[in-house]
This record gives C-alpha cells, structure tokens and sequence, in this order.
C-alpha cells in the first residue's frame, strides 16, 4: 500500500519502486512496511501534522520526542526538514490568501494528478473556496490570444518548444506554456501580453475538449493512457474533439491515423511533397544536424541546416516551421533563427560520462517514443563501435540500454 501511494496509482512506477525494494531487502526476510519505510525515506506525513501542533502549544519534550519517533522510521533529516517546510509555506501560504487577499475571488488551481484527499485540496473544500482544473485555466488564457495549440500522442512539447522559439525569434511577440524547460526561456511558462499563445495540450485525462484553437496542431496518434483510455477509438474520439475546437487545423500526414481519420488540407511531412503543404525531406542525418530540402505545396523552396540530430526531432521541427509560416512569419526569417533551436529539457540530454559512454537523459516512455529515441543514439556511436548509454527516467529505475546489445 505505501509502495502505491508513493507512485501515485502509476502501475509503470509501483513495479519499479518494488523492484527498488526487493533488490534493496535481504533475501531471506519477509519485506515489511517498516523497510519500505526506511529504502524510501517515506513517513505518514500526517505525524507531520500533529507534531506542528505540538510546536504551536509550546509543548517542546512533546515535539522531541516526536521527532525521535519519525527519525526511528528511516527518513531522512534533509527530507524531514523539506516536509517541515513545506508545511510551514502551505499554512502561512493559505494565511495570506484568507488575510490580504479576502477582497478578490481567487481560484485554487488542481490538476488531474492531485488526489482527492490531498491536504490542501481537502482545506480548500471544507472551507467552500473556488477550485478550478488546470484545463479550465489554460483555456481561459487561450481565449485571450490567438492561440496555437499542439497536440498529439508524441513529441508535444518538443514541437511546443521549437515553435516557441521561433515565434520568439521571428515575431517578439509571443507567449508559452508547455509540459517542459523551452531553453530560451528557461522555463516552461512564459506569459506577456502578446499576440501569440503557444499551447501544449494534455490529453491524457480527457481534458482535450476543453480547449478552443486558432490553429491545432495534431502530431500524431496512437494507443497511451491506457489508465484512462480503454481503447484506440476512445482515444481517436477525443482528438476528433480537439479538431472540432480548432479553427484550422495542422496534421502530421506521415501519420497513417491522422491521415485517414481528420479532413484539413493543411499538413507536414518528411517523407512526401505530393499532396502535402509543407515538407523537409532529409538529405543528411548524422549525430551533429540534419539537413533537409524544404518545399512547400510541392514546390522546392530552400535547404536548410537543422542544428537537432533525429528524424522525429525533424517531424517535430517541420511541423513549428508549418505553424510559423500558418501565422505568417517570413521564409528567411525562420532559416536565419533556426540555427537557435535546442531541445527542451530531459529530451535526449546529455548528463556525463562513465568508462568511456556519454549517459543521455531522455523522457520516452511509451514503445514508439523508446524506440525513435534508440534510433537517435544509434547516429551517436562511432565507426569504432564505442557504445552509447542510453537511459530514461521513465523506464525501469537504474536500468538502461547498452547500444553494444547489452541490458545493463
């Protein structure tokens, strides 16, 4: 039960926090809660609680003593100290909210990974205080620009990241928020009165109808969130939703799904220039850039040098640049920023060297997202064959892929 409370109901997550767990146990004794405990550096957070109110009534042996008590179960006193702190900051935060604030209706903001009997959540209830989904907020500022929302099974926020520095680069005149760290930003939200709104749109709680587009872009589609989802058509429904709520609509046309399923004219691809408004087939690929030949509605407008190694980085890449030109930015001004662009964080970043492999960091967890991030360190390994290790904080905890063939 504490293993599945620490992952949050994640199935992937439990099976790795027991594996963490059985390979940290003695073999030869039964695995008790108490263990769990002490491996995870975890305590019932409401003992937390009821020593701070110890502290509040002056009772000082009471609060050591306490102390002793949570200290004995195995946390850790740099993790005791930040659950401490957090405490304080959560009741002097709600303080100030109730006290200089009492005068205007402020939403409390959850999002669907916030559990029901979350503590602030549980004080926000009790107390008849506005709580708002985070779909319903992004929503709301999505009305109040012309907005470009991206979608899709894959590559979302690294196609919300390009576009967003471009738009940045190209215009000045645009704002962001998205599921990871845009480089040029150093952060995953950038928020100004602007013209332009660059939206990475969540579909993994059914949410994705929430939402109103000038432009929607649709990466691609397949079978994630099985926890929400029970099948393709489920899922399929809810894109179809999406495309509704769109205004015009930008499709991946390399993707058999998107392709047979959405009616818009406007697409990308990086495999065909028939039929298709705007392409960069590569010509080559390599661990440094790719360079591509750029055409729009067929016909052949330039060759660009892309500063990302990756075909589905290129996908991603020709769909921001599609987009770009949708909202009217100039050819050359994208080929003269595009030498700027960089991958958010946790995709493909490199974090060190150990015994003579470079150790990347990437965010795949679904198969086809594991597999194309596989094939991108593949352009990494050299003509003497020195292996590049591969790992994602997404899959199995302290494992990873040797590209010498070897699960390590």
């Amino acid at each position: 039960k504490l293993i599945v409370k620490i992952s949050e109901g994640s199935v992937r997550d439990s099976l790795s926090l027991l594996d963490r767990a059985l390979l940290s146990n003695d073999k030869e004794k039964r695995l008790e809660l108490s263990d769990v405990q002490k491996i995870f550096g975890y305590f019932d957070k409401s003992q937390l609680i009821e020593m701070f109110i110890l502290i509040l009534k002056g009772e000082e042996k009471g609060v050591i003593e306490f102390y002793r008590k949570i200290y004995n179960q195995g946390i850790e006193p740099k993790n005791f100290l930040n659950e401490f702190l957090e405490l304080v900051y959560y009741f002097k935060n709600i303080e100030y909210i109730n006290s200089e604030l009492n005068n205007k209706v402020i939403n409390f903001v959850i999002s669907s990974a916030i559990k029901p009997n979350n503590e602030e959540l549980s004080y926000c209830r009790e107390n008849n205080l506005p709580i708002k989904h985070r779909s319903e907020i992004l929503a709301m500022l999505m009305d109040s620009y012309s907005s470009i929302a991206i979608a899709g099974s894959h590559g979302k926020t690294s196609t919300s990241t390009f576009l967003s520095t471009l738009l940045e680069l190209c215009t000045h005149n645009s704002s962001s928020i998205t599921g990871g760290i845009i480089p040029i930003y150093n952060s995953n939200a950038h928020i100004e009165q602007t013209k332009f709104l660059v939206a990475e749109i969540d579909e993994s709680d059914g949410t994705i109808n929430k939402y109103k587009s000038d432009i929607g872009i649709i990466n691609n589609i397949d079978f994630d969130h099985c926890d929400h989802f029970s099948n393709i058509n489920e899922i399929l429904s809810s894109f179809k939703d999406f495309a509704f709520n769109s205004k015009k609509l930008l499709l991946n046309y390399d993707c058999e799904i998107t392709k047979t399923n959405f009616n818009s004219k406007i697409n990308w691809s990086i495999k065909e220039t028939k039929n298709v408004t705007y392409s960069i087939i590569p010509t080559v690929v390599n661990q440094d850039h790719t360079i591509g030949r750029y055409y729009e509605k067929g016909d052949f407008i330039d060759i660009l040098k892309i500063p990302i190694p990756g075909l589905h980085n290129l996908s991603n890449i020709t769909a921001s640049i599609a987009a770009s030109r949708m909202v009217g930015v100039k050819f050359n001004d994208i080929k003269k920023n595009i030498k700027y662009l960089k991958l958010p964080k946790k995709r493909f970043e490199l974090r060190g060297e150990l015994d003579e492999r470079s150790i990347y960091d990437d965010y795949a967890h679904h198969p086809n997202e594991i597999k194309a991030t596989i094939n991108l360190a593949r352009l990494f390994i050299n003509q003497n064959n020195n292996c590049l290790l591969y790992t994602s904080d997404a899959a199995d905890e302290g494992l990873g892929v040797d590209l010498g063939g070897r699960r390590i």
